[in-house]
């Protein structure tokens, strides 16, 4: 999975010259801290992460966990996993773990870094949450492939997300019903799959599909279609395009790009 750095700027361009990307990630993470936007912290430290050496790596690993953990923003930041297992108790569990999995996921999983010092200690504390929240039992999952397993899983419907959106946007819209079914199973996915693996900041972003351009606007324009009333069809899709301007802003989110800026 990407991080928010490779749908801003192509690192193969300045793969000679790594410093650039670290100020540059550098002076994003800046920004997001100057606006309070701690989920874009999050996605920049995951995105620094990839360009740091093991020692360093782990600091900032820590730093993603607790930015997206939090409800509110801490004064310091943890320099180890050891140091984050001190404030543990905290965060709520359940958002602590899913917090986990996706800085796993992003800097870990898909990079292939080795997981840092006391990371079996964090999924044994969080155990119960992970089990719960990714649905993995202790007869399927053993305790040291949990991390792993929910990250594969978390993955996995982030990409079901996806193919749906990717098929609504490619509906043809004057086949009868096919815009319709197709934002139903947007809607369905995303309400009985993906919302789970949600941060909490995340869910006004990707939930403003289902508000803004599933509601029912979309809805008499799919009808418009399916009868041929053009007029209504015109004047209805003017309506559908002020109604998502919204949705074609950057937002600090690699889940938020993947999905839904470049459609």
């Amino acid at each position: 999975m990407n991080t928010i750095l490779e749908y801003n700027v192509d690192p193969n361009e300045f793969i000679n010259d790594s410093e650039f990307l670290k100020s540059y990630i550098d002076d994003e993470i800046a920004a997001c801290k100057g606006k309070g936007d701690y989920l874009g912290m999050g996605e920049w430290y995951a995105a620094r992460s990839r360009y740091l050496a093991q020692d360093e790596f782990e600091q900032a690993f820590a730093a993603q966990i607790t930015l997206w953990a939090s409800a509110s923003p801490r004064p310091l930041m943890p320099r180890s996993v050891n140091d984050l297992m001190e404030i543990l108790g905290e965060f709520k569990p359940a958002q602590a773990a899913l917090a986990f999995v996706r800085a796993y996921l992003l800097s870990i999983h898909t990079p292939g870094h080795e997981p840092p010092a006391g990371i079996e200690r964090l999924t044994f504390q969080l155990q119960g949450p992970l089990r719960e929240l990714f649905q993995l039992s202790e007869s399927s999952v053993r305790l040291r492939q949990l991390t792993a397993a929910a990250a594969t899983k978390m993955a996995g419907t982030f990409g079901l997300f996806k193919n749906a959106v990717d098929s609504f946007c490619a509906t043809d819209i004057s086949v009868p019903n096919a815009a319709r079914e197709a934002s139903i199973r947007v809607v369905k996915i995303g309400n009985s799959e993906l919302k789970r693996y949600l941060l909490p900041t995340e869910l006004p972003y990707i939930f403003s599909f289902k508000d803004s351009l599933l509601g029912p606007t979309f809805r008499d324009f799919c009808s418009a279609c399916e009868k041929r009333q053009i007029q209504q069809v015109l004047n209805l899709a003017m309506k559908l395009r002020e109604a998502t301007t919204g949705l074609r802003d950057d937002r600090q989110s690699t889940l938020w790009m993947l999905i839904a800026a470049r459609n």
